[in-house]
């Protein structure tokens, strides 16, 4: 299989994990640590609730973002990984409506529209890390065979 169809099964598997497990998976970490809790707003800006929610993502789309960049074969697998974040961003923002009252204070729009950079945040981090692992593969293999 060439470059391009290879990479595109690795994204289109991707995605679909993406689509089916993180809404799953959100459910099970918000049970886990966000739910039956009472978070305080601090500074107007943030609360620790917004802040766990928003780390499940960094950390959802890290994990896809890591495995992507490893599986794709192209000379830049970042580029793969942010499309996963991407996707799952605009997806999100096409089929969710959000509605504000009239007054919402500033951290609720945060809250709210700050879910949808988490994933290419995640999927970035994740590419670099992919992208550190690779060159540190590649100095030990190096050294070695000097």
């Amino acid at each position: 299989m060439s470059k391009l169809p290879h990479n595109l099964v690795c994204l289109a598997i991707a995605l679909f994990l993406s689509w089916v497990l993180a809404p799953v998976l959100s459910v099970v970490w918000s049970e886990a640590f966000i739910n039956d809790r009472t978070f305080h707003v601090y500074w107007q800006v943030i609360s620790v609730g917004t802040l766990l929610r928003w780390l499940f993502l960094v950390l959802f789309f890290f994990a896809s973002g890591l495995i992507l960049a490893s599986t794709v074969v192209s000379s830049r697998p970042w580029a793969w990984s942010l499309l996963v974040g991407a996707c799952y961003s605009l997806y999100r923002l096409a089929f969710t409506s959000e509605w504000f009252a009239p007054d919402a204070e500033f951290y609720v729009y945060l809250s709210s529209y700050g879910e949808y950079t988490m994933p290419l945040i995640g999927a970035m981090f994740g590419a670099l890390a992919s992208s550190l692992m690779r060159h540190r593969i590649n100095v030990n293999v190096t050294q070695k065979l000097s």
